[in-house]
């Protein structure tokens, strides 16, 4: 599987370097969503986790982007943030695959990971 995770905190994209280096999984790191956008248009990803509030791009924006593009690629969006109703609806609107609330288990993290994967064998 390939996995990108996009977030502004160094400690989420190591703590998934980390978790990623013990699977089988190449996992790329970006701290902004700008340079994500570049990544995506010449690689494909399996799975993605983005942050939602990021500066310079919004989660929000890039998950529209990849959706637009890549309508298969799991989108999990994450926040540390209390989630208003707008953000939800957009969130929604926008198809994202899943949310994980900061801080999370690394077990989530696993779930979502082997869940994608029996999806891509089909």
């Amino acid at each position: 599987m390939k996995i990108l995770v996009i977030d502004d905190e160094k400690g989420v994209g190591d703590l998934f370097t980390n978790l990623i280096s013990k699977e089988k999984h190449k996992l790329t790191y970006i701290s902004n969503g700008k340079d994500a956008l570049k990544i995506l248009e010449n690689e494909h990803f399996n799975i993605v986790f983005c942050d939602i509030i990021m500066p310079i791009l919004s989660g929000v924006k890039i998950l529209e982007k990849i959706k637009s593009s890549s309508p298969k690629t799991k989108v999990i969006m994450m926040t540390g943030k209390m989630l208003d109703g707008d953000l939800i609806n957009e969130i929604i609107k926008n198809k994202a695959d899943g949310c994980l609330k900061k801080p999370f288990e690394i077990n989530e993290v696993l779930k979502i990971i082997k869940e994608a994967e029996k999806n891509n064998s089909h």
